[in-house]
């Protein structure tokens, strides 16, 4: 009977030591459970702000594109313009021959009558002159057209890509059409662009437009800053190792003093004088390379220059 009673008693002591796990794991469970839901939800907010600082950085530099688009699409208007004053000009001797054209198809004119008409409209009009000049008036006018239209166009895609998905795609196009829009801002500057074919990855198109761009405007102001007459900027798309593709802007600019080199990309900080910079856009383009899983690498000497480098895997 004592054998039973202390067999019992073993038993009911393990019985609760196995509740009063279980009802601790159960416990430790919810809370981990709860504290796993705090995490998503946390996260989710996370992106979402991120995506609104990227989409503010977006429209900042939309602001900062405005006026070399400006410039970029007042010299095809201007020619257009021109060439259209030309045209309207034309337009007087081209109706009056068409309506010779009409006059003598309805047999209403002599022989005798149109050769003077034709005589005195090819002496008044310069009509040697109107055939000469109509072909070029037109492509000029049409390639001015062109011009404009891609200006646009370009303006218009970067402006709409904030909310842009992954999609596979390759680097050299999006690197180009950056460089189109940045056109007239980094006219003056030896711009070298050595841009390869290199393999397609997963990327968002308008975010790394937006990274390129800060990494451009980042550069022109450090080559301002310097006040060298010689000013440099030079873009690099190649492949890597197996593993990678690389991006890289370089300019010989200011260079950055070494004790800002751990704060460069630090939300909202700037050398940059107030009014001059908002501090989000190095910080964002971190941002950018570390959603496409990529590294954003600096090296820059005082009085030298800097050199942006990005590798961005080929497995993502």
């Amino acid at each position: 009977m004592s054998e039973y009673n202390d067999y019992k008693k073993a038993y009911l002591r393990e019985r609760r030591a196995r509740d009063e796990v279980e009802s601790l794991l159960e416990e430790k469970t919810r809370a981990l459970y709860l504290a796993n839901q705090t995490l998503e939800r946390q996260l989710e907010q996370l992106k979402n702000q991120q995506a609104v600082l990227i989409n503010n950085e977006r429209m900042a530099t939309l602001g900062t594109l405005s006026a070399g688009v400006a410039h970029e699409l007042n010299n095809p208007l201007a020619y257009v313009a021109g060439n259209l004053e030309s045209l309207n000009y034309y337009i007087s001797p081209i109706l009056q021959l068409l309506e010779t054209v009409k006059l003598l198809e309805q047999n209403e004119l002599r022989g005798d009558q149109l050769e003077a008409r034709l005589i005195d409209i090819y002496l008044r009009q310069r009509v040697d002159e109107i055939t000469n000049d109509l072909p070029d008036l037109v492509y000029d006018t049409l390639h001015g057209c062109e011009r404009i239209k891609t200006i646009v166009n370009d303006l218009m895609n970067f402006s709409r890509s904030n909310n842009d998905s992954f999609s596979r795609a390759s680097l050299k196009p999006i690197v180009e059409d950056t460089l189109r829009l940045l056109h007239g801002q980094l006219k003056g500057y030896e711009l070298t662009v050595a841009v390869e074919d290199v393999p397609t990855i997963y990327c968002k198109e308008g975010a790394l437009k937006q990274a390129i761009i800060n990494l451009l405007v980042n550069a022109k102001y450090a080559v301002d800053m310097s006040h060298k007459s010689h000013k440099s900027i030079e873009v690099l798309l190649a492949p890597g190792n197996a593993q990678d593709i690389i991006l890289s802007v370089s300019d010989n600019g200011v260079g950055i003093d070494a004790d800002v080199l751990p704060r460069l990309f630090d939300p909202f900080f700037t050398t940059k004088p107030v009014g001059e910079g908002t501090g989000m856009g190095l910080a964002v383009t971190q941002a950018i390379v570390k959603e496409h899983k990529g590294k954003i690498d600096v090296h820059s000497q005082e009085g030298v220059g800097s050199q942006f480098t990005i590798s961005f895997p080929l497995e993502q």
